[in-house]
């Protein structure tokens, strides 16, 4: 990829180029490209058009789109590098299975404590490509989880609950919609404080650049005037929120089609520094969203991140997990090998229903009550865990092994 071989093919449109004219444009020997372009052939990659003439395959050509040319970049200059000393790794631990997230195979290969995204965090070059190939993971996933899951039914067809619905443990009351944005709007990195009154339909928790909520927001954009009035938020870690474009450009007031790339500020999308090992600040939104985080961390960090989210829940929340749900049997050969790929590079996993289940399940805790809940005093503590409610799969998803598609996992909570 770095030899410029597909940029120079796809700039031809479909015109082929004899080798020793490709070995002058992108300076490479002859011989090696010569070589290389067989290997690429023979993947069907590059078309071979004559004797030593080529042209781009329909392949090649979509590697000249970057999100997937980083995606290539990040399966092969981090994952991939990981497998050879893989055997060794897994030798040496007598074949447990890796759930350390500071020593883990990925740890082992490039000799570092760091955990993966800690890792990239130390190299601003690879968490671009990272990025950017997050960006890009969007494309062959199927629908949305808004055009297959009933939205209505997930986040709007719901009574307002009052002030007193149950809180975190230490408070005596949960703070209502208004209460709980303002308390938003007092971290420095959300804009647009002259809409403190509205309450928060979705925060997208580790949302990377916005992608889904932009997506989200363009379906709906009814939702954020009245009657509802309602609005989003992004999070996620510094680095992330800084690569976000700034603008002066109030897109409530444009009639042109919405930007496909998210620019802060944002009319209806806040967008805030969040790190999602800490405390949730947004308290008694209607849905906390999550898209392919927990298959990047195993099961003990993965309860850290979802206590941290329950515990900013009032009985009417949700968290929607947008993943892959793994068949319990005849798991199809791309998702057993992301499941690897996981655990190589993260020490975490794929999950099959009663995994998620019993993740979701193993998050409990003590919260104070309020009277509705049948204390004398108005006050009791009371102990809530999550609950696995429903996973909705996407037409077409194949549970016999086939392709697979992401579900939408929605987990709720409930006092025991």
């Amino acid at each position: 990829m770095e030899m410029g071989v597909f940029q120079v093919l796809a700039s031809l449109k479909g015109r082929s180029i004899c080798l020793k004219e490709l070995a002058n444009i992108t300076n490479v020997d002859p011989l090696l490209l010569l070589r290389t372009l067989r290997v690429l052939v023979a993947s069907g990659v590059v078309r071979e058009v004559g004797i030593e003439i080529y042209a781009s395959g329909p392949v090649g050509g979509l590697l000249v789109v970057p999100e997937l040319y980083n995606a290539v970049s990040l399966i092969f200059d981090e994952h991939t590098a990981v497998l050879p000393s893989l055997p060794a790794y897994l030798a040496s631990t007598s074949f447990r299975n890796p759930d350390d997230t500071h020593s883990g195979p990925f740890q082992h290969a490039f000799n570092t404590p760091l955990a993966f995204f800690d890792w990239l965090e130390t190299r601003p070059d690879r968490l671009a490509v990272f990025n950017s190939a997050m960006a890009g993971q969007r494309a062959g996933r199927g629908q949305d989880w808004f055009q297959y899951a009933n939205v209505p039914s997930l986040l709007l067809n719901r009574r307002r609950r009052s002030a007193a619905s149950p809180c975190r443990k230490g408070a005596a009351v949960s703070p209502s919609p208004t209460e709980s944005l303002t308390r938003l709007c007092e971290v420095k990195e959300i804009p647009n404080s002259d809409m403190d009154d509205r309450e928060v339909l979705v925060v997208d928790v580790g949302g990377g650049v916005g992608h889904d909520l932009l997506a989200f927001h363009t379906q709906f954009p009814h939702l954020f005037y009245p009657p509802h009035n309602l609005r989003l938020v992004l999070q996620d870690l510094e680095a992330t929120i800084a690569s976000i474009p700034t603008t002066g450009v109030n897109h409530a007031a444009q009639t042109l089609p919405p930007p496909a790339q998210l620019t802060n500020p944002h009319p209806d999308i806040a967008i805030q520094v969040h790190d999602f090992f800490t405390t949730q600040p947004i308290l008694n939104a209607r849905a906390y969203y999550f898209r392919t985080i927990f298959h990047d961390w195993p099961d003990m960090e993965s309860r850290a991140i979802l206590g941290h989210t329950a515990r900013a829940m009032n009985l009417e929340s949700k968290i929607l997990i947008n993943e892959y749900v793994l068949p319990e049997m005849g798991v199809g050969l791309f998702p057993a090998c992301l499941d690897l790929s996981m655990m190589a590079t993260k020490s975490a996993l794929e999950r099959t229903e009663s995994q998620w289940r019993d993740l979701v399940e193993g998050v409990e805790w003590e919260e104070i009550g309020s009277e509705e809940h049948g204390s004398e005093d108005g006050r009791m503590q009371r102990t809530a865990r999550l609950k696995l409610e429903n996973v909705i799969r996407q037409g077409g998803a194949d549970e016999d092994g086939g392709a697979l598609l992401e579900s939408l996992i929605v987990v709720g909570k409930i006092l025991v």
